[in-house]
Parts: structure tokens; C-alpha cells; sequence
């Protein structure tokens, strides 16, 4: 936890880090983030205030379900 003293930490341009808190003044405001692998494009809206921009950027892909295949038995002559 950040002390209370230094306020939220926050970095001045376009292209931020995860670590940076979303304050009031970014509302309505489009950042690029990268995670990992490629830059995302963020909307701030008023949900994301007070909030660490990383928690936005999913690092990890959702997983693709499949259906079970019904086999078809062969039947035995």
C-alpha cells in the first residue's frame, strides 16, 4: 500500500504503465497500454477512478470451449 503522504502515483503522458492510478482529469481520455505482447487502447469512464489502469488490460487469453463430439460406435460384423 502507498503511503498517504506521497498521493497516488500517476506518469504524464499518452502511453502509461499499469502501475499509474486513473485520476479525475483523465475522464473521457484514450491511453495506450501494453501488455506484454501488444499495445491496447483504453476509454477511461468514471467507473475506473480511483482504480490501477492495469486491472483494464487482460495479459491472458480466454480459453476456447468446445463441444464434446459424440463418437459413433462401428458395429462389429
Amino acid at each position: 500500500m502507498r503511503s498517504v503522504w506521497k498521493g497516488c502515483f500517476y506518469k504524464n503522458n499518452s502511453s502509461l504503465c499499469k502501475s499509474s492510478t486513473v485520476l479525475n482529469t483523465m475522464l473521457k481520455k484514450r491511453f495506450t497500454l501494453h501488455d506484454g505482447k501488444s499495445y491496447k487502447s483504453i476509454l477511461v469512464d468514471r467507473s475506473m477512478v480511483g482504480l490501477k489502469i492495469g486491472e483494464f488490460v487482460f495479459t491472458r487469453k480466454m480459453g476456447v470451449l468446445h463441444k464434446k463430439k459424440v463418437l459413433k460406435k462401428k458395429g462389429k460384423k
